[in-house]
């Protein structure tokens, strides 16, 4: 039932936004991207520059879950910069990504912070001259600290990931 309303709402609001814009030609080189799915809670700005760079601030609000320290789940805190080169032009836009987000969130006595860096590759489809949905998949290499009294936690990983859908309005 909760997916059924959450694809009603999206679709209604590509609608709305591709509504009108079939005769806009002008170029748009600034949108906020909205990361859709598995969860994700990431809102970026993006600026484009000569149709081939792509400049990505991230911010990001959600809850990690419980931790394994006693204590229930928290807010977390996420900030990120990315840069993409885009390849071949619209409606179907490819890009290679390269991605640094810091995140941090408290829970009960554990302080916990961790970074992450991306690269890899995906494509933006462009449902409207001013609306496009993407998905990125690469490879992630995450860092986690994690503080907790006197006792210290530190792990790290490198792995494959693929992205959650991301819609982006530009302006």
């Amino acid at each position: 039932m909760m997916k059924k309303a959450i694809f009603a709402t999206a679709v209604t609001v590509l609608a709305i936004a591709a509504r009108g814009q079939e005769k806009d030609t002008k170029p748009h080189d600034n949108a906020i991207t909205f990361g859709i799915g598995s969860g994700s809670s990431d809102i970026s700005v993006r600026h484009i520059f000569r149709d081939r760079w792509t400049v990505l601030g991230t911010l990001g609000y959600g809850f990690p879950g419980v931790i394994n320290v006693g204590a229930s789940s928290s807010s977390a805190y996420e900030l990120g910069i990315g840069l993409r080169r885009n390849f071949g032009s619209r409606p179907f836009r490819p890009f290679a990504h390269l991605e640094a987000n810091r995140v941090w969130y408290d829970a009960g006595c554990a302080h916990i912070s961790s970074s992450a860096y991306v690269g890899g590759g995906g494509v933006e489809y462009f449902v409207a001259p001013r609306v496009s949905i993407e998905g990125l998949a690469g490879v992630e290499h995450f860092a986690n600290n994690q503080r907790c009294d006197a006792n210290s936690y530190h792990y790290r990983s490198t792995s494959t990931f693929r992205s959650a859908v991301s819609v982006s309005f530009y302006f």
